[in-house]
């Protein structure tokens, strides 16, 4: 093989593989309300996740230091999204765990989870 051949044959080789890796791609959190161990004066009105991609939201639950669950109101999304908002009641002073599950359209789930403290007496929303 002369030389020439080789290094097109290489060319090619990692252009399919670097175009191939970027389609695999998967979704990442760009941003969550509140952030990863932000803490609060006050309990957060809502629960927001973004992300860079579309995607659906299949759950998310918020746990307390004990591991005892704090109900929420999350609907599995029937359309994609960048960005997710889930109401929380009011949280009285703790640190608390965001656990959430995404999937894309490919099926492909994104488990993610992420922590914030309230340090001050519950505020009215």
């Amino acid at each position: 093989m002369t030389l020439l051949k080789l290094i097109f044959r290489n060319l090619a080789l990692m252009t399919v593989l670097l175009a191939s890796t970027s389609l695999f791609a998967h979704n990442t959190v760009t941003k969550t309300t509140p952030a990863e161990g932000e803490v609060l004066m006050h309990s957060p009105e809502a629960l927001v996740l973004n992300f860079s991609d579309d995607t659906y939201l299949v759950t998310m639950e918020l746990k307390t230091e004990e591991n005892l669950e704090v109900p929420l109101n999350v609907v599995r999304s029937v359309e994609s999204s960048r960005h997710f908002s889930v109401p929380v009641p009011q949280l009285s002073a703790g640190k608390y765990t965001v656990n959430w599950l995404v999937e894309g359209d490919d099926t492909h789930q994104i488990r993610g989870s992420y922590t914030f403290s309230v340090t001050g007496a519950a505020q009215a929303h």
